[in-house]
């Protein structure tokens, strides 16, 4: 007897899931049969509409939703801890309810998960990799029998509760949201199938459920395969993107920790400061930078683990959410190390370094207190002379030095040399304006009007109703399109191509495996769902792909999308026409265009089944929008109409073979890409100014696609900005998404793949057969068959279950979203950089250097740029190049972003010639130097570097009154008598 089932339905206002059945819409009842000693324990019950909705996912995958439910109800019920400690599950009067997890309780697992959870599935993974190790169990060596005992201890602690819980309620959860998506997928096919075949979505669902409605079983097949093979995709990541954002921003967070301290230090020294005071501001910076990492982990962590569900199926939402928790710990780590977050002024930067003075002065003041006054310790002048210019008292350091070593001539024979040191002024102390940096405020503001003004006009040029069909427009896109086409199509992409034979071999050795499995567990057939993939497979073939003869003379399988060619559009158009409007009698001026303007915009809305060579959906749209637009559309005229459309459509679709990528391709990607970049920084702020106006004009944008499809007209000033929207963007491209042909193919590859162990296996074993082999050597071979049949099955069965699984499995491109959120976080953190480059050189001159804040900013902007340019380049490579591996797991994700990340730090400073380790005053100069008198490219480069920057040559940059500052330096001035205390006294209040 089966306990009381879940509905899958999210409820906002109520944790407990609904019926599929809407016009039902109360939540289960609470008096269902207990499950006590049922001898079938399922979620599933054996009516209502979610037996019905079961019932129709298994026609097309097989018992998968049936196993699941029982799996869930045994999970469940026969732990009673597990029972207790879901957070999904609940027990009422006898009853097995689901819930969704509600948004504080995802919050407060998440917040304790990195304290609780996390160590527990870290020691799980270790102790399930030491019970793996393969040893002898009848070893005699001292090491293999300690290794025994290990191993052995290992298991017994995998099994105890407090590491078997954490997995079960993990697997339950998965399990859960698994079914929850056959269910909503199912659900949404049928409500889909009804609505195009116009039939009651519940009567429908009868049909279906006794066999019945052959053409609403293939709409559903498909719409179920499309999700059902999701995962057999290469481009999807295999884990939640809840955790991976998080270990991957510390993992790329903490690498560049080093060479960020590294960076304080040498700017500390570059200001003068001794060795001591440059390696504290490179511990503040690692402190800061450490605060930083964790803080946005764990934000990160909090948010993505509470809306899990928009992080795993929203491409859009990690990119902007990362930006907005970079912000948020950028400035929290900010204040808890009490450094600045804006542009600091002369006056800020003078308050802040009289605040930290007094703080000085208070303690020595303390010290000098309790001296004797009669063993006073020696004085270092400098050092009293730079404290009393950072309390910013009315004091002129040469004047007063001056003075004092004066005063003091009796303890100093060397003064006269020293004076002479600081009163003396080279000629060359005299130096001309310095050039201003081609970066600044001004010519920043400048670049932004040209880009945005270029991006305007050259989107007009493109997309205007004016300009659009000229000659040179079109020329250009000819160009373009020929380039990518011819060029680097043939370089990075290749048609989908299968023997048939081979493509047989395939799918029937998914079909052995499933009778196999059957044939071991009665009354459980296609248990994992095989058969059903490889009928999916079968069904696929037989309505999108042709077998073909390629170039090299072989019978093919090959897989085409069909499209109308980019010229097309107006010729289909004025084709159709010819034959549509006859057949609607005699129309006006008006109603002419508006039964053009039907067929312009079906086209766009039915892209994807256009794709898919289904052009009576097209037709169907063009009637709907006709009549709703009120022209009048006979019965009797529905059909002529609807052939005209699928027969000049058939004459003018191209098809295009469905392509894969190369191998080579992310090396052609990696010389595109600095190109691509330098594109996208120049349409960065057009990009903006296109948002702000999308955000502005979206009510009028939605109102127009409304209306286009036959809503209420818009008024004239609506119709106004419409069209100022149209002419600057043109018409937005539709939308194809994924459609069968390449869910196949992608598909079809990766299960070539993993068949091939099994392929092989069973090949072995049935030659030994034929060969007569009996006995051990048989045994072996058929237990290696078994072990890969076995891999088999519960991959198809694993992706399967992620594919449907959208609230903790990835549905994204975790390669491309690792790229964008990279360079969104990226951007907000160096706004943050460049403020502090331009901070710590002004705290270090008291707000005297403007000039040389203004330099280390422009540096650390050319730095970051650079650093943009690089991660593009380099995300791009690594995650191309090695996709397999950091699609894999969390493992493969941090093998890959690890060397990604040390390979960008490096490759951006070396760019702009500054140094990876801590560097003396000596070494920055010598590298400097060796930057400056570089020839040949290299010399080019640097010179323009420094043009950009406004950077001049180390030795044009010493700090002011350094040659007084050499001189004490040289040999401090040292004395120990009355006076000295009195003068430190003096300055001191």
């Amino acid at each position: 007897m089966n306990i009381i089932t879940s509905n899958f339905n999210n409820h906002p206002k109520q944790n407990k899931l609904k019926r599929f059945d809407n016009s039902i819409n109360k939540p289960f009842s609470q008096n269902n049969p207990s499950f006590k000693n049922s001898p079938v324990v399922s979620i599933i019950s054996q009516t209502g509409r979610d037996r019905q909705l079961a019932d129709v996912f298994s026609q097309h995958y097989g018992n998968l939703a049936d196993r699941l439910g029982e799996k869930l109800g045994k999970l469940a019920t026969s732990k009673s801890e597990l029972l207790r400690k879901s957070s999904r599950f609940s027990l009422e009067k006898g009853a097995l309810s689901i819930k969704d997890k509600s948004l504080p309780r995802a919050l407060l697992e998440n917040l304790i998960f990195p304290f609780f959870q996390l160590p527990l599935y870290a020691g799980s993974w270790v102790l399930n990799k030491v019970r793996g190790i393969p040893v002898n169990p009848n070893a005699k060596g001292t090491f293999q029998k300690a290794l025994v005992a290990i191993k052995k201890k290992a298991g017994d602690l995998y099994g105890k509760e407090i590491f078997r819980i954490p997995r079960k309620l993990n697997e339950l959860d998965a399990k859960t949201n698994a079914l929850d998506g056959i269910m909503k997928a199912t659900q949404k096919a049928v409500d889909g199938a009804a609505k195009q075949l116009k039939k009651d979505p519940n009567e429908l669902l009868g049909e279906l459920t006794q066999g019945k409605n052959e053409t609403a079983s293939k709409i559903i097949k498909e719409n179920l395969y499309k999700i059902g093979n999701k995962f057999f995709d290469k481009h999807t990541g295999n884990y939640n993107t809840a955790f991976e954002r998080p270990l991957n921003r510390i993992v790329t967070g903490l690498i560049p920790v080093m060479f960020l301290a590294n960076d304080a230090y040498n700017l500390s020294v570059l200001c003068g400061d001794k060795k001591e005071d440059s390696i504290k501001e490179a511990n503040i910076r690692k402190k800061q930078e450490i605060t930083r990492v964790f803080t946005t982990a764990y934000i990160q962590l909090l948010m993505f683990g509470a809306l899990t569900k928009q992080v795993n199926t929203i491409p859009w939402f990690t990119p902007l959410a990362s930006a907005a928790t970079v912000l948020f710990s950028e400035v929290f780590s900010r204040k808890r190390m009490n450094k600045p977050i804006f542009f600091l002024t002369k006056e800020q930067a003078q308050e802040r370094n009289r605040q930290d003075a007094l703080k000085k002065t208070e303690k020595l003041d303390k010290t000098a207190k309790t001296r004797n006054t009669e063993n006073v310790k020696p004085v270092n002048y400098r050092d009293e002379i730079n404290r009393k210019k950072l309390l910013n008292l009315d004091f002129d350091i040469t004047k007063d030095t001056q003075s004092i070593f004066t005063n003091f001539k009796a303890e100093n024979n060397d003064k006269s040399n020293v004076e002479r040191n600081i009163s003396e002024k080279p000629a060359s102390s005299k130096k001309e304006e310095p050039k201003k940096a081609l970066i600044n405020f001004k010519t920043f503001k400048k670049g932004v009007a040209i880009l945005l003004a270029a991006g305007f006009t050259l989107s007009f040029i493109k997309n205007s109703s004016f300009t659009k069909d000229t000659k040179l427009v079109k020329g250009i896109k000819s160009v373009g399109d020929y380039f990518k086409k011819n060029v680097y199509n043939k370089l990075a992409l290749k048609d989908f191509e299968m023997t048939p034979e081979h493509f047989n071999e395939v799918t029937s050795s998914i079909k052995n495996a499933a009778d196999d499995i059957a044939a071991k567990t009665p009354g459980q057939a296609d248990r994992f769902g095989l058969k059903a993939i490889a009928e999916g497979h079968e069904f696929i073939k037989r309505e999108y792909a042709e077998e073909v003869i390629n170039k090299n003379g072989t019978k093919v399988i090959k897989m085409f999308q069909y499209e109308l060619p980019k010229e097309g559009l107006k010729p289909f158009v004025d084709k159709t026409m010819e034959q549509v409007v006859p057949q609607l009698g005699s129309l006006t001026e008006e109603q002419t265009k508006i039964v053009k303007e039907a067929l312009e915009t079906s086209v766009g809305k039915e892209c994807s089944n256009i794709a898919e060579k289904k052009f009576s959906a097209v037709a169907q749209r063009t009637i709907d929008i006709i009549k709703k637009k009120g022209i009048p559309v006979a019965e009797e005229q529905v059909e002529g109409i609807s052939n005209s459309i699928e027969e000049v459509l058939t004459s003018s679709v191209e098809k295009n073979a469905v392509q894969l990528e190369t191998k080579i391709k992310p090396f052609v990607d990696m010389v595109t890409q600095p190109f691509k970049f330098i594109f996208s920084v120049a349409k960065f702020p057009f990009k903006i100014a296109t948002i702000l106006v999308n955000l502005a004009t979206s009510s009028v944008q939605k109102k127009a696609a409304e209306a286009a499809l036959g809503g209420p007209e818009l008024t004239k000033a609506q119709k106004a900005i419409n069209r100022v929207v149209t002419e600057i963007y043109g018409k937005k491209d539709p939308q194809a998404g994924k459609i069968c042909q390449t869910v196949f193919a992608n598909a079809m590859e990766q299960l070539d793949k993993k068949t091939l162990p099994y392929r092989k296996a069973m090949e072995l074993l049935n030659s030994a057969k034929a060969q007569g082999v009996t006995g051990e050597e048989l045994e072996k071979l058929q237990k290696a068959a078994d072990e890969a049949q076995h891999k088999l099955s519960v991959y198809i069965n694993s992706a399967v279950e992620k594919s449907f699984n959208g609230v903790t499995q990835s549905s994204n491109k975790n390669t491309h979203l690792a790229m964008m959120s990279k360079l969104a976080s990226s951007t907000v953190t160096s706004a943050f950089l460049v403020a502090d480059n331009y901070n710590m050189v002004m705290l270090k001159s008291n707000g005297e250097d403007k000039e040389g804040a203004k330099e280390k900013a422009n540096e650390r902007i050319i730095q970051r740029l650079s650093a943009l340019f690089y991660q593009t380049m380099l995300i791009n490579w690594f995650n191309g190049t090695f996709r397999t591996t950091y699609n894999s797991s969390l493992k493969g994700m941090a093998a890959v972003s690890g060397p990604n990340t040390i390979a960008t730090e490096v490759l951006t400073r070396k760019s702009i010639g500054m140094p990876i380790g801590r560097k003396t005053l000596e070494e920055l100069n010598a590298i400097d130097e060796k930057n400056e008198n570089r020839k040949g490219f290299l010399g080019k480069y640097f010179k323009f570097m420094r043009l950009l920057t406004g950077k001049k040559p180390l030795k044009e940059r010493l700090p002011k009154n350094k040659q007084m500052a050499d001189a004490v330096n040289s040999k401090p001035l040292e004395v120990t008598n009355e006076k000295a205390t009195n003068w430190l006294e003096k300055y001191s209040k």
